[in-house]
């Protein structure tokens, strides 16, 4: 989706939700997800989290990789298990009238820069599947 989309979705009263994952290295990568939605529904889960405070965000947005096309050992650093974006690396928020974008510094993290110096070298041959959550906290 390019700048040209994501102004025709606007004008046409959707909402989007720009996720740019910020590799470093010595060859800088990023990937960008974009979700399109038409309308946020007043009380949601995904209201409050677009509308709401960093913290909060930070609590609610998980990462569940998996990388199904990658070395065996690639592949157990990387894992399966979900985390939550905002309490491992710094996530910056930029609210927008019709859009969210999250900016994701994996190398703001040194376990995961050191994770990723690793698998570095591999990017270009792997299958990476993603998938995002924002996760409901019981009160109980």
């Amino acid at each position: 989706m390019t700048i040209k989309n994501l102004v025709v979705a606007s004008e046409k009263g959707l909402f989007t939700i720009v996720i740019n994952l910020q590799v470093p290295g010595s060859t800088h990568y990023s990937m960008i997800f974009y979700f399109v939605t038409k309308e946020l529904v007043t009380g949601s889960l995904l209201r409050r989290f677009v509308d709401g405070y960093d913290e909060f965000r930070n609590s609610r947005l998980k990462l569940i990789p998996s990388v199904p096309k990658a070395p065996w050992m690639v592949r157990r650093i990387v894992g399966s298990t979900p985390h939550f974006l905002g309490k491992v690396v710094d996530c910056n928020y930029i609210r927008g009238p019709k859009y969210l974008e999250i900016d994701v510094d994996f190398g703001s993290s040194t376990v995961v820069d050191g994770a990723l110096a690793f698998v570095n070298g591999a990017i270009p041959n792997l299958v990476v599947d993603m998938a995002f959550l924002v996760q409901v906290c019981s009160l109980y």
